[in-house]
């Protein structure tokens, strides 16, 4: 079984805001609107990684801010085939081409400063917004 762990400059807070406009008491619209598309940027990279692979043992998105003041979320997943996502040469390698290019909802609470933030997933190049990394391999 291998774990693999997301970190992402993209607000992929899972909020649990599934439904279509079922607002709870006390919230606002915008309110709903904003915890949907973070909960809506969490589901979309989970179907990235689903085109391949089943994930399992998703962990919740945790946000993070470095030193420089930019902000982050990590979280990781199982998948019970092992090398499902290598490309020969990248364990991860097929994954990150198949979320390269995948739109994302931007101006949540986002804080990426090292230079524009794309509206969509990068995983590969000089300036990646998303990186996948096999941190477990073969329990």
């Amino acid at each position: 079984m291998e774990r693999i762990e997301v970190t992402t400059h993209f607000d992929c807070t899972q909020t649990g805001t599934t439904s279509y406009r079922k607002i709870k008491a006390g919230t606002t619209t915008e309110q709903w609107d904003f915890t949907r598309n973070q909960q809506r940027n969490f589901e979309t990279i989970l179907q990235c990684v689903s085109l391949r692979a089943n994930p399992q043992d998703i962990t919740d998105p945790v946000s993070f801010t470095t030193a420089e003041g930019d902000k982050y979320w990590k979280f990781s997943f199982c998948i019970s085939h092992d090398g499902s996502f290598s490309n020969g040469i990248d364990p991860t390698g097929l994954l990150k081409e198949s979320a390269t290019g995948v739109p994302m909802i931007t101006g949540l609470d986002e804080t990426y400063k090292e230079g524009f933030l794309m509206p969509y997933l990068i995983a590969t190049g000089d300036n990646p917004n998303v990186y996948f990394d096999l941190i477990q391999d073969s329990m």
